[in-house]
């Protein structure tokens, strides 16, 4: 019983929540800690954060980049070409963040107005305590190794600029930018005093020896139980983190297992179902998942990649969850075995707005221009203009033939006459 309970418990640890993250001055007390000193490993330990200097908070420019650049695939492209102390640095800040992210999931669910990312960061000195950042950029090879590791990917996002991303480190690392920092000491001493405890953990590092606690009935739990048969890494990535009403989005989750210890029975298939949710709401019913030849000896392995793909129908702040809803081990029911713990799981949290009504089409003033009025002959009056034309053309003739003055006077005067005559009004439309 407890061994089908350990092999399903070691697939169920594939659903965590995703990461958040320290933020970069933590990162690099974490990389003190360690020993890590070198100029590659201190700026591999900063540098998945990078998609940060292109906006503060939330990237709307390019959201799925921060879920990248922490994604396994981006961290073996980038493993291809870059020097193993950055690659060190680089996966000291990966695990880290797994450290921090249930550590401020934990605090906000009592009721802290934030995460500890950048509060922690208030309780180190770290001015001008960064050689890399020093002089506001960053070294071509780091912007090569990134550039690379993003094509591999087929990451479609701008490269980023040396001169940006070392500006937007420095500006936050020296003091010289932090507006919310009086906000955050605060909410560091009211909520997070014990960071220090997580910290020591993200560096691997030793915390003093707490008082014995009281003692637990006999009997491993089903943690114990993973722990004892099973390793295990994952990795969680949202398509998007910021949507739309109705806009499709998708979550996917890979994990490798490995069996470090024989199970005492074999275990060739699990099977299990899941509705993802959101409160009440369904986004997806049913899921199924099913993992062969599970490892059931000693290095044995196992590769698990699953895509579920969703959409919001309100407007808010989402915190989507896995809940289980039906579990076999070889074709043998266990879902009323499993722990309440294990039954439903959040796994990330993605913000929905609703989509901004179009801006009408701008109004354009009409500039023909529109005469009030026209004017149509008839065909009286053309008659009359041609008489005109014919007269004046005489008259013309005879004035400039003669060059007495009165004489001109008199034919001007017997041109009058005429033009009266064969005078005719305009037709208004």
């Amino acid at each position: 019983m407890r061994t089908l309970l350990a092999a399903l418990a070691a697939f169920f640890v594939i659903w965590p929540t995703p990461c958040l993250a320290w933020g970069p001055i933590t990162h690099l007390e974490i990389a003190e800690m360690q020993g890590g000193t070198s100029h590659d490993y201190r700026a591999g330990c900063l540098l998945p954060d990078f998609s940060l200097a292109y906006r503060t908070g939330y990237d709307t420019t390019y959201p799925n980049l921060q879920s990248v650049t922490h994604s396994q695939g981006f961290r073996d492209a980038l493993a291809e070409v870059a020097s193993d102390d950055f690659m060190a640095g680089w996966d000291s800040h990966l695990y880290a963040d797994t450290i921090e992210s249930p550590y401020s999931k934990a605090k906000i669910a009592e009721g802290a107005p934030c995460g500890a990312d950048y509060v922690v960061d208030q309780a180190y000195d770290q001015e001008d305590n960064c050689p890399e950042m020093q002089s506001g950029y960053i070294s071509d090879r780091y912007v090569k190794w990134i550039n690379y590791a993003l094509d591999k990917v087929g990451c479609e996002t701008d490269y980023p600029s040396k001169n940006d991303v070392g500006y937007a480190y420095r500006v936050y690392i020296s003091g010289m930018y932090q507006p919310n920092k009086r906000y955050y000491k605060q909410v560091l001493d009211e909520w997070y005093s014990d960071y220090q405890e997580y910290v020591d953990k993200a560096a691997n590092v030793q915390s003093p020896p707490e008082p014995p606690s009281p003692p637990t009935p006999p009997g491993p739990t089903p943690p114990d139980i993973v722990s004892r048969y099973y390793q295990y890494s994952y990795l969680i990535t949202f398509s998007h983190t910021q949507v739309m009403v109705g806009e499709p989005f998708s979550v996917t989750v890979t994990a490798d297992i490995e069996c470090i210890r024989d199970l005492p029975i074999g275990v060739r298939t699990i099977e299990a179902a899941f509705d993802f949710i959101t409160g009440d709401e369904v986004l997806v019913s049913d899921y199924q998942i099913t993992v062969t030849n599970f490892p059931d000896w000693a290095g044995d392995t196992a590769h698990v990649s699953v895509t579920a793909e969703m959409a919001l129908s309100t407007v808010g702040t989402h915190t989507i969850s896995a809940r289980l809803t039906a579990a076999s081990v070889d074709g043998m029911d266990i879902t009323h075995m499993i722990p309440d713990e294990f039954t439903s799981i959040p796994i990330g949290i993605v913000v929905c707005a609703r989509a901004p009504e179009p801006n009408p089409a701008p109004k354009i003033a009409n500039r023909t221009p529109r005469p009030w009025y026209s004017y149509e002959a008839p065909p009286e009056r053309e008659e009359a203009e041609r008489l005109k034309a014919e007269k004046w053309a005489e008259i013309d003739q005879a004035m400039r033939a003669t060059d007495d003055i009165a004489e001109k006077l008199r034919l001007y005067a017997e041109w009058e006459i005429f033009r009266d005559k064969h005078a005719t009004p305009s037709v208004r439309v």
